[in-house]
């Protein structure tokens, strides 16, 4: 309705274009030897028959059938040919016809050219009537954007938001906390104060965005600074990426939204990759659990050290699947050297025979077990299954690896094997005990374990779910608002764990350095902030218990555990006791007639009759 409103006013304003180019004409051609008020009262006897005319002639050209904003050189076009219509028959009309044979020759030739420049400036100076229009509209529903730092990587991100279309930001300014560059401009942007000032800006300017721009920021003061600008009130906050500041012509977008694992007071990983290499390089290489989070970064980062082949093994088809694609496109691209052989199988780890045919076929001399139940509630629930694959299944996979003299065995463990509290935990406890037998130490295979706690993002973790329950409008469930936990990256720890690896002498437990434990309630909250959301007024915060098997707090070490440092400083390594093959062939013997015939809350109490540390309650 709006649009037919509009063009109806254009079209009405194109024929008084023409009546009025008409008498501009006439009057033209008189030499101006007439007064104006003559030639307009001349030019009303033939007005009714001009005004038919060129309407006919506009609607045959369609002039009002193409939006304001999309006016366009064809547009222009148009008008001329309709003009030259118009004027054709029009001098048709005064020849054959008495009706306005008194309008004289010159002036209808005349109109021609004033009335088609006239209708062109007409048209096209809607058309930057619209654009005008639209940039004001655009431009008042923009987000205003302050950059945090006016270094080198402030530069960099006020170039990446001038020149990068995709941006719609409206640059307020800079804050920087060198308090000597206030009032300077950078390339047009003032610097408008110091990081002290930065409510007073954010409310003064209605700050929507603030990009953080500083280079060389440690953890600790990276977090600080998004903590302050979150303190503000601002939602919408970014980061310049490392590698933006490190390679300023890459590709990718150097600004980058904050993620949650920016707000962890974690130092950066130095590897000694050289090392790893050396260990890695053109072997064969088993990762089972290939599909899951932790088994899935093991092999991208794995492949490249240049293996020879890669085995990866999961009982999960779609995740194997899936990582199996990414690592055959990255080869295509040249990512990944090109005689890598990449294996995919499906295929469980309590399949003994399986096992020795893959060991013979692809001569795997290095194992990464990372294949395991690990759902909390649902292992809680299902004892049998978790102690027959994280336990049995482990079983087969260290004794295929005996004999087929691997070199070396890195079993993934966990901080819930330290005191357990539940089953997956326990299972995993048995596994570490099964890995220091005699059998496994006096074995030529290096049996090692890495134990961590959680990881940001991996699959049944609280990060998705949390996700999750923002993204439906809350509320955000959290068990008790005093449950911590140990976070790293998943990268971080696969580092880590490859590291270990290349540390392996056979019989070490290696501990990774986690950090400060971390408040999940608090993680929550920060989730919500960064989602754009206000915490208890858009999305609640809800406190249901502490599920079966939970504890407040997990512990990376136990009592009898001694502790002592390698090279890395994040990699720690402990001295469990060496388990008689005596007692883990009883224990396995005890938990088998268990899973056989028991029911699940006798299966809990077998597994707590071998791993005397187990302590759940009955529910």
């Amino acid at each position: 309705m709006k649009y037919k409103i509009i063009t109806t006013i254009i079209l009405g304003i194109d024929l008084l274009t023409v009546w009025f180019g008409y008498i501009l004409s006439y009057w033209i051609h008189t030499d101006s030897s007439v007064t104006f008020s003559i030639a307009l009262d001349d030019m009303l006897r033939v007005t009714p028959y001009l005004l038919l005319i060129y309407f006919v002639a506009f609607a045959m050209l369609r002039l009002y059938h193409t939006l304001l904003r999309d006016v366009s050189v064809n547009v222009g076009v148009n008008i001329v040919i309709a003009t030259i219509i118009a004027t054709a028959s029009t001098i048709l009309l005064r020849e054959y016809t008495a009706i306005i044979r008194s309008l004289p020759m010159n002036t209808i030739l005349i109109s021609f050219f004033v009335i088609t420049l006239i209708m062109e400036l007409n048209h096209f100076h809607y058309r930057i009537l619209s654009i005008y229009k639209r940039k004001i509209i655009v431009r008042s529903f923009q987000e205003r954007i302050v950059i945090y730092g006016a270094g080198n990587a402030g530069r960099l991100a006020l170039k990446e938001l001038q020149t990068n279309d995709k941006y719609q930001y409206r640059i307020i300014g800079f804050i920087d906390d060198d308090p000597q560059l206030k009032g300077l401009t950078i390339k047009g942007v003032p610097v408008l104060g110091d990081g002290s000032m930065l409510g007073d800006i954010v409310k003064r300017h209605r700050v929507d965005h603030v990009i953080i721009a500083i280079q060389r920021t440690n953890p600790k003061q990276r977090k600080q600074v998004i903590n302050k600008v979150l303190d503000t009130g601002v939602v919408n906050v970014s980061l310049m990426s490392s590698l933006s500041l490190d390679k300023p012509h890459a590709q990718a977008s150097p600004i980058r939204k904050i993620e949650i694992h920016d707000l962890l007071n974690r130092d950066v990983v130095h590897l000694d990759t050289d090392h790893i290499k050396e260990c890695l390089f053109e072997q064969s290489i088993l990762v089972t659990g290939a599909g899951g989070s932790i088994g899935s970064e093991l092999v991208r980062q794995i492949v490249k050290y240049n293996p020879k082949s890669i085995v990866l093994y999961d009982i999960n088809e779609s995740g194997l699947y899936h990582i199996e694609q990414e690592l055959l496109f990255d080869q295509r691209q040249g990512n990944i050297q090109e005689g890598i052989e990449i294996v995919a199988i499906v295929g469980s780890i309590n399949d003994k025979e399986k096992l020795r045919k893959i060991f013979a076929r692809h001569g795997c001399n290095q194992v990464f077990h990372a294949a395991a139940y690990k759902h909390v509630p649902l292992m809680e629930r299902t004892p049998r299954e978790a102690i027959n694959n994280n336990i049995f299944g482990t079983k087969m996979l260290i004794d295929v690896s005996i004999e087929f003299n691997v070199k070396t065995f890195v079993n993934i463990s966990t901080d819930k094997a330290v005191n357990p509290t539940n089953v997956m935990g326990a299972t995993k406890r048995f596994v570490e005990m099964m890995i220091h037998s005699e059998t496994c130490m006096k074995s030529k295979t290096r049996f090692v374990a890495v134990r961590f706690g959680n990881v940001l993002g991996s699959n049944g973790s609280v990060i998705p779910l949390f996700q999750k329950q923002i993204e439906q409008g809350g509320p955000v469930t959290v068990t008790d608002p005093n449950i911590v936990r140990y976070f790293m990256t998943i990268p971080e720890a696969v580092n880590l764990v490859l590291e270990a690896s290349t540390l392996a002498k056979g019989g070490e437990i290696f501990v990774l350095d986690m950090g400060k434990p971390v408040k999940i309630k608090d993680l929550a909250e920060k989730m919500i902030q960064l989602s754009g959301y206000e915490l208890n007024k858009d999305i609640q915060i809800k406190f249901v218990g502490l599920r079966p098997g939970e504890k407040l707090y997990e512990e990376l070490l136990m009592d009898e555990e001694g502790l002592r440092r390698t090279a890395n400083d994040l990699i720690f390594i402990a001295q469990p006791q060496v388990w008689e093959d005596e007692v883990i062939e009883k224990y396995l013997q005890i938990l088998k007639n268990a899973t056989m015939y028991c029911e699940p809350r006798e299966i809990k109490h077998a597994l707590q009759s071998v791993v005397r540390t187990y302590v759940f309650e009955e529910r």
